[in-house]
């Protein structure tokens, strides 16, 4: 019996702070902000590198680029 009483307060008191809506603080929105930002920074020099690579070797198989003398 004493049991099963300490087992329903322990709901009773889980109950309010699982209802409670979770909030973001402004530190984790800024640090979710910044690596957004960083990924997005390292994508895009990975494709720029990857464009820059590929439109080399094209461009050398069609002649275009001058070779140095």
């Amino acid at each position: 019996m004493a049991g099963e009483r300490g087992d329903l307060r322990m709901t009773e008191t889980n109950t309010p702070k699982s209802a409670k809506k979770p909030r973001w603080t402004s530190l984790e929105i800024g640090l979710i902000t910044i690596v957004s930002l960083l990924f997005i920074v390292i994508v895009a020099l990975i494709i720029l590198f990857a464009t820059q690579k590929t439109g080399e070797s094209i461009a050398k198989a069609l002649g275009l680029l001058s070779e140095p003398h």
